[in-house]
């Protein structure tokens, strides 16, 4: 299975799962410069903006997912989960390597996301360095 098709795995069940106790502490670490870049990729999809996230993405991304179908399987859950009230960043993990891409300079960033109907999430962004910088190849959301 691709690195984005897995990312895309959006099969979150909104309301259905149990929620834990506490949502996830903000982390302490200081926000890697691969988060702006996360940020404003973010913003395209929390305005509806399907289009134009698939043509911010990374290569490995574009390659492995057409625009229609990235719009056609994105657009319903994230349009279930309501607006963004809240994005806090969690953490970073660099990489060299990670499942289905080759190896390369990664990082798998993690963003506590309060949504209007999914108060307690979160948003795992993928971003791999190509030459123009960071850029998404993988996105994912969960139950905190």
């Amino acid at each position: 299975m691709s690195l984005v098709f897995a990312a895309l795995a959006l099969s979150l069940s909104v309301g259905g799962s149990a929620q834990p106790d506490a949502p996830p502490a903000p982390s302490v670490m200081a926000e890697p410069a691969s988060a702006a870049a996360a940020r404003e990729w973010l913003a395209l999809i929390d305005n509806g903006q399907w289009e134009e996230s698939w043509q911010q993405a990374g290569l490995l991304f574009r390659s492995e997912i057409t625009s229609g179908r990235w719009t056609h399987q994105l657009r319903p859950v994230r349009e279930q989960l309501g607006g963004v009230v809240s994005r806090a960043f969690l953490n970073a993990e660099p990489a060299e390597s990670l499942p289905g891409a080759p190896d390369g300079d990664y990082v798998v960033l993690q963003f506590a996301t309060a949504f209007e109907t999914m108060p307690e999430a979160v948003e795992v962004v993928t971003l791999a360095k190509e030459e123009t910088g960071w850029a998404v190849i993988g996105y994912f959301v969960r139950s905190a």
